[in-house]
């Protein structure tokens, strides 16, 4: 039954007897399948995307038991496939103005928008029924198209390429005396060209990668408790004592990493100017340097509602990049912990017995901020829930043999 037991409208007989089912067309209609909507098709000539990869290293053992290295690691990616919208208005007819005047009816951005969404008559009216390619006028921006009889046209092409460049660095104090160290800094910069800052442009546009982090730094060490059997202390443990004190290992890792640059998804007037600030400038509610974004005429004359709209730029050139390299968000600053104790069977196996603390410091990763510039909380990170888990403990229990 349905709701409060209604019937069902259907039945097992006839489950389809109020719903049409589309057939597919195939072929059919050759070159006229898809005529008035959005299509999309698969690369017919795809390419394998591929990276080439380089490296060279030094390492040193050096006194006391401790390891250094050091590597530079170069990673060169190419034929990356990547999608592209075919049929988008080309570049030509977006207003390249870099401010909005809303007061003035001459103003060259409103003059475009106007331009390019009027109505006109449709050449396609009365040839594609049961399309909005069908009506008696149509937007001239959709004529301009390279492909007017169809809406986007999505397919993808291998144009995609990246390029990543790190030194790496370890200094390791092997397992001795009952604990071993280990300290690891990895310095990079990672650059992509896998996505189109317009939709009409040949080539996709060379940014930071939104992956890249410049700096990550991590220690990790393990202590084993000096006692019981074959221990500085209460080595000649009896079995019982040997149990309740021997074995215990404490375990931890600390890494600190660079955020992750943010994403301007959205298209804004862009001035030039320094959008990040200095970190002790920076919270919540002020991440990012707002004020680069109201590049707009007479701003003092402006109602709300008009200081919205010359913040939102319309069939307008996008000169914004994606990322930003001084632009990130929150840096990784995570403590893990873990408490082992191994007890001993016999020969060759054992049980090992964990408590483990992830995110031990309860240390939160907070979310990216609002880049949204016709937003009141623009440039502020306004989300209540933190991007990482908070403080979890773990107890787990091992047999090894």
């Amino acid at each position: 039954t349905n709701a409060n037991g209604a019937p069902l409208p259907y039945s097992l007989s006839t489950p389809f007897a109020n719903t049409a089912i589309l057939e597919p067309v195939g072929n059919s209609q050759g070159r006229q399948t898809g005529l008035g909507g959005a299509i999309s098709f698969f690369n017919q000539n795809p390419k394998v995307s591929k990276q080439a990869r380089f490296q060279i290293g030094l390492q040193r053992e050096l006194w006391g038991g401790w390891v250094a290295e050091a590597v530079y690691v170069f990673n060169r990616g190419y034929n990356i496939e990547i999608a592209r919208n075919i049929n988008a208005l080309p570049s030509s007819y977006l207003s390249q103005a870099t401010r909005r005047d809303p007061t003035n009816t001459a103003d060259p951005i409103t003059v475009n928008n106007t331009y390019l969404t009027q109505l006109i008559s449709n050449p396609f009216v009365g040839l594609l029924p049961g399309t909005g390619f069908n009506n008696a006028t149509i937007a001239r921006s959709q004529l301009l198209r390279p492909y007017p009889q169809f809406g986007d046209i999505t397919t993808t092409n291998n144009a995609g390429q990246s390029w990543y460049h790190s030194g790496q660095f370890r200094l390791e104090r092997r397992f001795a005396k009952g604990y071993t160290l280990q300290a690891s800094y990895t310095y990079s910069k990672w650059l992509q060209s896998t996505e189109y800052l317009n939709a009409g442009d040949p080539l996709p546009t060379k940014f930071i990668s939104d992956q890249d982090a410049p700096h990550r730094l991590a220690f990790s060490g393990l202590y084993s408790l000096p006692f019981g059997t074959g221990r500085a202390f209460l080595k000649d443990a009896n079995w019982i004592t040997n149990a309740l004190v021997g074995g215990w290992q404490i375990q931890g890792v600390t890494t600190l990493q660079s955020g992750f640059p943010i994403a301007f998804g959205n298209d804004a007037f862009y001035s030039g100017g320094e959008i990040s600030i200095p970190s002790a400038e920076r919270n919540t509610a002020h991440w990012f340097n707002t004020s680069v974004f109201t590049s707009v005429l007479n701003p003092g004359t402006l109602t709300a509602a008009q200081a919205t709209n010359a913040a939102t730029p319309v069939s307008h050139l996008r000169s914004l990049p994606l990322r930003f390299n001084s632009v990130r968000r929150d840096y990784v600053k995570n403590v893990d912990m873990a408490l082992l104790k191994d007890i001993r069977l016999r020969e060759g196996m054992k049980i090992q017995v964990r408590f483990e603390l992830v995110n031990a410091l309860n240390e939160p990763y907070v979310p990216a901020p609002v880049v949204n510039p016709t937003a009141s909380n623009f440039g502020q990170i306004s989300a209540s829930n933190q991007d990482n888990y908070a403080r979890r403990a773990q107890i787990g229990l091992k047999f090894l043999f």
